[in-house]
Parts: C-alpha cells; sequence; structure tokens
C-alpha cells in the first residue's frame, strides 16, 4: 500500500515538470528590438541629397544590429524638428540610409554616425522599397468584321469618284504679264564735304575779308586763316596724320618762318585741342602741337594775301575721350604774326 502511494506521489511529479517544460518551449518571444533616433543634425542639403548626423538609442536589454536584422524597427522621435531640416517627406529615405550603412547598437547604449541621404521620396516609413505593382493590362481592341463589298456597291463608289474627277470645262484665264520697271534708287543723304571723305571745308573762309582795324602806316595786315583740314591717316587712341591748307585773306604778306631756317621753333605754331562741339571753349582739352615744317618739307618762307600753303601735322590722340570726338587746331597759336583779325584762326575736324 505505501509502494502504491509512492508510485503515485513520483508519477505526479514528473507529469508536472514534463507539462511545465513542454508550456516554456512553445511560449513566444517577449519582446520586438527595437532602436530610437534620438537626433538628427543637417551638416549638407542639396535639392536630391542631404548628409546628416544621427543619434541611435537602444534601450532594449539585447543588441541591435540595424544593417542586418531587418526585423529590429527604427522609429524617430516626435522632437526631431524634421519639417525644418525638410526632412518630413524622407522619413523612408532617412531608415533606408542609416540600414545601408549598417552598425551595432549595444544594449543600453548610443550609436553616432554620419551619413549621405538620397531623397527618392519612395522608401516606406520602415526604410523598404515597395513591392512593385503588376502592370495593367490594356484592353483588347474590338475586332470589327467589315462585310464584303457586293458589285452594286463597287459600281456606286465609282460612279461618286468618277464625277468628282470630271468638272466642268472653262477656259482658262491668262494674266498678263506687267512690264518691268526699274525701282527708283532712295535718295542717299547730303555729305557734309561731297567733294571728299574725310575733308573739312571751312565755310566761313570762302566769303571772309580783310579788316582794316590792325593796318599799320599803310600798308596793310596778313590774316591767316584754316581753309581745311584733311585726315590722311587715322590710328584711333593713338594717332592721326592731318593735311592742313592756310590761307591769307589779309592785305599783307603773313611770314611763315623765323630768322634761322634750320630752327623749326622759330616758325609759327600750330596747337591743337579736344572739344565736344565744334568751337573753342576754356573747358576744352589741350592734346599737343607743332611747328610748321615738323612735318613737311620746304614750306615757303610767307604767305601773300589771297595765297595758300597746304602742309602736315601729326596729332596725338591719347588724350581723347569719347566725350570729345572734335579735334580743334589753331594757326599761329603763339600769335607771332600780327593780324587782321585774331579770332578766326581755328578749325575743327572729326577725329573719333
Amino acid at each position: 500500500m505505501q509502494l502504491t502511494k509512492w508510485f503515485v506521489l513520483t508519477l505526479g511529479i514528473f507529469l508536472a515538470f514534463a507539462v511545465r517544460g513542454q508550456g516554456e518551449a512553445s511560449a513566444p518571444e517577449s519582446g520586438v528590438k527595437r532602436v530610437y533616433i534620438q537626433k538628427i543634425k543637417m551638416l549638407k542639403r542639396k535639392a536630391k541629397w542631404a548628409r546628416i548626423n544621427y543619434t541611435l538609442a537602444n534601450t532594449g536589454s539585447e543588441s541591435v544590429n540595424i544593417g542586418e536584422d531587418k526585423t529590429a524597427e527604427i522609429v524617430f522621435f516626435e522632437d526631431l524638428n524634421l519639417e525644418k531640416m525638410g526632412l518630413t517627406y524622407y522619413k523612408g529615405d532617412v531608415v533606408h540610409a542609416i540600414r545601408q550603412q549598417g552598425g551595432i547598437v549595444e544594449p543600453k547604449g548610443i550609436y553616432n554616425n554620419e551619413v549621405k541621404v538620397d531623397f527618392t521620396g519612395m522608401m516606406l516609413p520602415d526604410g523598404s522599397q515597395p513591392s512593385s505593382q503588376p502592370k495593367a493590362e490594356k484592353p483588347k481592341e474590338e475586332i470589327v468584321i467589315k462585310k464584303a463589298k457586293t458589285r452594286e456597291d463597287w459600281l456606286k463608289e465609282r460612279s461618286k469618284t468618277d464625277k468628282m474627277k470630271s468638272p466642268e470645262k472653262t477656259k482658262p484665264t491668262i494674266a498678263k504679264a506687267k512690264p518691268k520697271t526699274k525701282p527708283e534708287p532712295a535718295p542717299q543723304p547730303a555729305k557734309e564735304n561731297p567733294a571728299e571723305e574725310g575733308l573739312q571745308i571751312n565755310p566761313e573762309v570762302a566769303n571772309a575779308t580783310a579788316s582794316s582795324d590792325n593796318i599799320v602806316d599803310g600798308e596793310g595786315c596778313a590774316d591767316l586763316v584754316i581753309e581745311s583740314l584733311k585726315i590722311l591717316k587715322l590710328k584711333k587712341k593713338k594717332y592721326a596724320d592731318i593735311e592742313v591748307t592756310i590761307k591769307n585773306i589779309g592785305t599783307a604778306p603773313a611770314p611763315l618762318l623765323g630768322e634761322k631756317k634750320k630752327r623749326k621753333e622759330d616758325n609759327i605754331a600750330f596747337r591743337y585741342y579736344f572739344s565736344g562741339d565744334n568751337k573753342l571753349n576754356k573747358g576744352d582739352l589741350i592734346g599737343g602741337g607743332a611747328f610748321l615744317g615738323e612735318f613737311d618739307k620746304n614750306p615757303p618762307e610767307s604767305i601773300p594775301p589771297g595765297g595758300s600753303y597746304t602742309g602736315k601735322i601729326k596729332a596725338y590722340l591719347a588724350k581723347q575721350s569719347g566725350f570729345t570726338h572734335n579735334l580743334i587746331l589753331v594757326v599761329d597759336a603763339f600769335q607771332g604774326i600780327q593780324e587782321c583779325n585774331e579770332a578766326n584762326n581755328s578749325f575743327y575736324i572729326v577725329t573719333r
């Protein structure tokens, strides 16, 4: 009797442990691995990508391999200011970039790293790619079977086409050709100096007469004027070779050379100015000057009344600007000749 009781007690204890072990083996896992994105800092932002610094926190008791453990969740904290950084619609791209980079977050630990995030907008919030959807099938086109044409249908269509091809006969009208006439040439604007391009003629010289105000001892007086100016060679902003014709409209000969023929500084002098108009003013800029015979050979000693002389000078244009396009030349600049009129010795030409 005692043996039976001992056997029943032993069997009960064995069955209790067997049921307990089976229950423990079939119990599900207690929790899910999860890491939190605790902090995000924007390092560099472009239109299609960004580089961020991120911090992950593992509050669990097991380490998490974010690259290999696909079941581990990566969760955003609510106060990360994603909208301010422009990442609200790219959470899935951020998680995908972190998973691609990989890394192990220790239990109760923090993991910090940098990563480049490509903005696709196609990733799911957990960082996975959406499954490809099957393509929609195109609707099948209905096949319409046309009836075969009968002989009567063919004859009707032919009669219609014959009527369209045979219009009423009309006499063609032949247009008469108009006689060809040469177009009249457009009137050309009159040039200031039609005789020769680059020549500037002084219009006041033709009607100029000598004044009797400076007559000395009844012998009359000389009066030099510039009859014309002509540009022989022009190199902008550097120099201009100018041909000048001076005329004596006075009643006495106008001496041109000094006492010493070889000394050109004793001859009459030219001076040129740069101006915005064709009149010599006080504000005009002095460009330089030259003496008679400096750029031409064998000038005459004097010009008789009514006579003229044509010589050459070289003007340097370095001081000329875009606002002073005229060069004004003055003859007898040092007033070495006693003239009837001292105010008519200048004339202008355009050099810019």
